[in-house]
């Protein structure tokens, strides 16, 4: 754009009367950098012939500067012009004043004859650069890096943000934003808003903010840090660490050994294949991993685990809580609340809390071990058709052992429970 220098001394410029209050005229690119001078020390340089093409976009976005060139004889003028008769108007700007920088600069839109020297098709424009923009502001910003390692900062406006490669640092600002990292171990920070959050493949670490925020973390051993928002979070394959804020947040991981913390909602986690650690919240969960050795620590309220196939050790803590072992041998713990219990295939170990819990029994699952047997209190359930009478049960060294009485197939041994103890009270049909 133009910056000019004046002397509010000497004489103004009018329609009949020469004036010398401008110094000096430059042509300033993008950064500020001068690229021609029109005037030095009030004299004009290098070609008069030569022309520029300008138009004044500032008004759109704070509501004008309050110079109307109407004639250009009773107003003094920023830059010297030189007046001309008066140009046709197609009048469609009625929301401004025939003369006004509004009104000229919507006939220019039109193209119309407003501008009658030099004046070229507005379609030759490339773009429009340098607006400043305020709160509210109605424009969106598609911001791109390129093959380095690149820091790319938005606006409080709605912003796209392409890092592509390299190891990139994105900072999506206050609007609604959509960062994609792409290739390279990149970080990305997003504001306040409903966020899109892509770090493409690498090791990529993402700070979702308070809104309901979508991260797709890639490929990648990537760490996911999100706000109070409800979060959908695609952490992909890798070892991952996710760290979810307080919201109702969906938490999907591919393979990988991955730690997930979930925060204070009601969150539905699904770990994926590999050796997980989960850390449920307060929240209502939903915990579910796939093939792998996992570490799963309920919340305080009620849960539903599927640990999958593996070697799991499953901590449901207190609350109501549906808990699934899967295939393999499993170590499992209650807590105070009213659990049920399926450890599934596999010789299971259990350590019952203080509630009523449930403990299913079934042909083909192994032999489970359960600890702190109520009598009273905790009841095995039989499914798969399995009924009271078709079990015998023995002592064995200090245990009661539950067995099919027609294979001999043990079922579950009950530590520190006289077998003379149990009973068809301790037993009910799931």
């Amino acid at each position: 754009g133009f910056a000019f220098s004046f002397d509010a001394t000497r004489q103004a410029r009018t329609a009949t009367t020469p004036g010398d209050r401008i110094r000096s005229i430059a042509i300033k690119d993008a950064n500020g950098k001068t690229i021609d001078e029109v005037v030095v020390d009030g004299e004009v340089v290098g070609d008069p012939n030569r022309t520029f093409r300008m138009v004044t976009l500032n008004f759109l976005a704070n509501g004008g500067d309050s110079y109307p060139f109407l004639n250009f004889a009773s107003t003094l003028n920023r830059v010297d012009l030189l007046a001309s008769a008066t140009a046709p108007r197609t009048g469609a700007a009625t929301f401004a004043p025939n003369g006004s920088e509004q009104d000229a600069f919507a006939e220019y839109l039109a193209q119309s004859d407003t501008f009658t020297q030099e004046d070229v098709d507005p379609t030759l424009d490339l773009r429009i650069q340098n607006l400043a923009f305020r709160n509210e502001a109605v424009f969106s910003d598609a911001i791109t890096g390129g093959s380095g390692n690149d820091t790319l900062n938005g606006t409080n406006a709605d912003d796209t943000i392409f890092g592509r490669d390299g190891n990139d640092l994105l900072n999506g600002g206050e609007g609604k934003n959509k960062l994609y990292g792409g290739a390279g171990n990149d970080r990305i920070n997003s504001g306040r808003e409903n966020d899109l959050l892509d770090g493409g493949s690498g090791n990529d670490i993402i700070n979702a903010g308070e809104g309901n925020n979508t991260v797709f973390a890639g490929a990648g051993n990537d760490t996911i840090n999100t706000g109070s928002g409800n979060d959908k979070i695609d952490a992909g394959e890798g070892i991952n660490h996710i760290n979810a804020g307080e919201g109702k947040n969906t938490i999907t991981a591919g393979a990988g050994n991955d730690t997930i913390t979930a925060g204070t909602g009601n969150d539905f986690i699904n770990a994926g294949a590999g050796n997980n650690k989960i850390y449920a919240g307060e929240g209502v969960n939903t915990i579910r991993t796939g093939e792998g050795d996992d570490l799963i620590h309920g919340g305080s309220r009620a849960d539903w685990i599927d640990a999958g196939a593996g070697q799991d050790l499953i901590y449901a803590n207190g609350g109501n809580n549906t808990v699934f072992g899967g295939a393999g041998n499993d170590t499992i713990f209650t807590g105070t609340g009213n659990d049920l219990i399926d450890g599934g295939l596999g010789n299971d170990t259990l350590w019952l809390g203080g509630g009523r819990d449930t403990v299913i029994l079934a042909a083909g699952n192994g032999i489970d071990t359960i600890n702190k047997f109520q009598l009273g209190k905790t009841q095995l359930g039989l499914s798969g058709g399995l009924k009271f009478t078709d079990l015998r049960i023995t002592q064995q060294q200090g245990a009661a052992l539950i067995e099919i009485a027609s294979s001999g197939e043990d079922l579950a041994s009950l530590s520190w429970v006289q077998a003379s103890a149990i009973t068809s009270s301790s037993f009910v049909t799931v």
